[in-house]
């Protein structure tokens, strides 16, 4: 069965939810830290200002 088959035996509740979102939360923990660096450098570098919702902009 390889590695998934004895995780999927072990998780309690809904084995496959709960890997799915074990293993994709974190990139998209990445991707939000990204966009706010790449924010940051434009703000800091290049002065180009925000117009609109950071918080829009961060979960959309």
């Amino acid at each position: 069965m390889g590695v998934v088959g004895p995780v999927l035996r072990v998780c309690c509740h809904s084995p496959a939810v709960e890997l799915i979102l074990g293993r994709t939360l974190r990139f998209a923990l990445i991707g939000l830290v990204e966009v706010l660096f790449v924010r940051g450098a434009a703000l800091l570098a290049f002065h180009i200002p925000l117009r609109g919702s950071l918080l829009l902009l961060l979960f959309s």
